[in-house]
């Protein structure tokens, strides 16, 4: 800003005015003005890759803006700025009907998925890219048979974004994005384009959601406001009833769960996607636009449901172990208690409360993990290394001791078969704040 330095808001800083230091002896640097005021800036995330997401969004609007594609608005930027961690996603949103382009910077598969959800909600395809310390682009290659990776390196003073399709059994090779284009189906290369005319891929593209809008409607428009269902599988088949007017899709076995109360047994979910590790009798949401139809049998006195559906969502409301499949009365009064919980949770660190108990025939009891209690202790481990990470970086032993201390509280009681990789990084964060002991003897002429 002319002849004046600034602290970066964008970079998670306070946006006051910097001086620069510049002396005989220590690095050239920049520092906050004195105030009378006690201040205290949050940006301590001070990594070569702190401003990655302003890179990559450099980057990325010009790859648009060459195809005639300007970006709208302003971009979305997730972060955990205020507690002194980095740029988690980045979104960006072309023009018309094309789908989000977003990319997953910091996070695993369960901040993905519900970070996906949220987005694909609000009627809009989202094309999603990972960056290397996403932890999720194994869960997109599971899912949509191929995953978008991207990288920052530093060349030239600057950092140089590179991309690459990530595919199961290949090696990844890196590219520059000028390469990639972005088409109504979501980012299109010549890999990608096969994968996605594959018979056997037991996934969706990123705008079959809109796609959907355009096929015709089968059965009665059903409202899912309310509506609960719990799979009687752990993971979707596809479907093989197709009839006039229906699109391929997978199906899932399920217990349906009206408002008022009521439980309907012999139903089917379609769903435009595969699910895989279901949590048999956990409920879920079914998201819109959703439609009803019988399919009625002469041997059978009640006919079987069929539900045409675009998706499934894990109930954010509920807390019930997986073997317990009772569910409140008023979910909606739920959802409002556990959203208002969870803003007054984020600013500190969690610790993991203790799991509900199922009495066994030999009167011990066994530890069974809630699937949203599980999703909420892995996303909070996650931000716990995250913030290891940035202090091991700058060699902040005293704020790495705080932060392993409360990872260690909130996995206290997380089974090492669920959270093995937390516990190995756990472990690794302890051997470096660990002191190494070294010989004590005292050597003749030396003093201890």
């Amino acid at each position: 800003m002319g002849n004046t330095f600034w602290c970066g808001t964008h970079l998670g800083g306070c946006g006051k005015q910097l001086m620069d230091r510049i002396g005989q002896v220590k690095v050239p640097h920049f520092a906050h003005y004195a105030d009378r005021a006690t201040h205290a800036c949050q940006r301590v995330n001070l990594g070569v890759d702190s401003a990655d997401h302003l890179y990559i969004h450099q980057e990325l609007s010009k790859w648009l803006k060459g195809r005639s594609m300007n970006p709208i608005g302003a971009p979305v930027i997730d972060n955990d700025f205020t507690s002194g961690g980095a740029c988690t996603a980045l979104i960006v949103a072309p023009p018309g009907q094309l789908p989000l382009v977003a990319v997953q910077l910091v996070g695993d598969e369960h901040s993905w998925f519900d970070r996906d959800r949220q987005l694909r909600i609000k009627g809009r395809a989202v094309q999603w890219i990972f960056g290397m310390k996403s932890r999720a682009s194994y869960a997109a290659l599971d899912r949509d048979g191929y995953a978008l990776r991207i990288r920052c390196e530093t060349q030239a003073g600057t950092r140089k974004i590179s991309v690459a399709v990530q595919l199961p059994g290949r090696p990844v090779e890196w590219e520059a994005i000028s390469g990639w284009q972005l088409t109504q189906s979501g980012i299109s290369t010549t890999d990608i384009d096969r994968v996605r005319r594959s018979p056997h891929t037991g996934s969706f593209g990123p705008l079959q959601l809109s796609d959907r809008e355009e096929s015709t409607v089968v059965g009665f428009p059903l409202d899912v406001s309310g509506l609960l269902i719990t799979p009687k599988e752990s993971r979707t088949r596809p479907w093989q009833h197709l009839g006039d007017g229906e699109r391929e899709g997978h199906s899932l076995a399920v217990k349906v769960q009206t408002p008022a109360g009521t439980v309907i047994g012999d139903s089917a979910v379609v769903l435009p996607c595969a699910y895989a590790e279901l949590a048999i009798g956990q409920p879920y949401q079914i998201l819109g636009p959703a439609s009803v139809r019988a399919n009625v049998d002469p041997e059978r006195l009640t006919p079987n449901w069929i539900i045409d559906s675009g998706g499934l969502a894990l109930a954010p409301a509920i807390r019930t172990p997986l073997l317990a499949t009772q569910v409140g009365s008023s979910p909606r009064v739920h959802a409002r208690q556990h959203a208002i919980k969870t803003d007054q949770e984020e600013s500190a660190l969690p610790e993991a409360p203790e799991a509900p108990t199922i009495s066994t025939s030999d009167d011990q009891s066994t530890a069974q993990l809630d699937r949203r209690e599980e999703m909420r202790i892995r996303e909070s481990a996650a931000k716990a290394i995250t913030r290891l990470e940035q202090a091991r970086s700058v060699g902040n032993r005293t704020r790495g001791r705080e932060l392993l201390d409360q990872l260690g509280k909130l996995l206290k009681s997380a089974p090492s078969d669920k959270f093995g990789y937390e516990l190995r990084q756990c472990a690794e964060y302890s051997a470096w704040l660990t002191p190494t002991r070294k010989n004590s003897r005292i050597q003749p002429g030396r003093r201890r």
